[in-house]
């Protein structure tokens, strides 16, 4: 049944177009599974945030329990963490800002390729549509009422395999952007966060120090 479709929207034609839903189905399974990763490990994420993130500073505790997590998301985390004992601030903070930065571009990995296979795709349907109606055209003038069946089955299954196509990609894009869209503020909040507490355990050192030498 499905091979029927493919002959009467045309071999040559069709074949480009399903093989670029086979790759943005591919791309969509491979997206979908990573987002339902984050899903599923939601709610340790957050108990762990909520643990790093609550005053007063417990470095040695965060790094423990940012180390032991394996949740992709909290590696800006512990990164401005790590660093912000051996270096200055304002370098660690650029240093877990970096580490953010390829999270969300892993987040965001497949949205150039899906765009492309959108776009592309109406291009493919369009090119199937004008090829059948200058067959169509053809076959009018040669008055064969067969080959004009067979030209419109052309326009018509490759515009609507290309709109399908497109479809996929634009929701499956939509969808993927705005999870990215939200981990990015989700993570600009967060290293905020961290960045105040790590700036209140410096104010408080120093006057901690002359305390426990008297």
């Amino acid at each position: 049944m499905f091979w029927e479709y493919i002959e009467k929207g045309g071999v040559v034609w069709m074949t480009p177009i399903l093989l670029a839903e086979v790759v943005a189905l591919a791309f969509t399974l491979e997206r979908t599974w990573f987002w339902f990763q984050r899903r599923l490990r939601a709610s340790n994420r957050k108990r762990l945030v909520r643990a790093v993130l609550a005053a007063p500073l417990d470095r040695a505790k965060s790094l423990a329990l940012l180390a032991g997590s394996r949740e992709l998301t909290l590696a800006p985390h512990y990164v401005l963490l790590s660093n912000s004992s051996d270096v200055d601030l304002e370098i660690a903070e650029r240093r877990g800002r970096d580490r953010a930065e390829e999270v969300l571009a892993e987040c965001r990995r497949s949205s150039r390729v899906l765009s492309f296979i959108g776009n592309m795709s109406c291009t493919l349907g369009l090119l199937g549509t004008v090829v059948g109606v200058a067959m169509a055209l053809e076959d009018i003038a040669l008055r064969n009422p067969k080959g004009l069946l067979i030209a419109l089955s052309v326009a018509l299954y490759t515009t609507i395999a290309g709109i399908f196509l497109f479809f996929l990609c634009a929701i499956s894009l939509s969808i993927f952007s705005r999870f990215a869209d939200d981990m990015e503020e989700r993570l600009a909040v967060e290293l905020n966060r961290v960045k105040e507490l790590l700036v209140l355990e410096a104010a408080k050192r120093p006057s901690a120090e002359p305390a426990a030498e008297g």
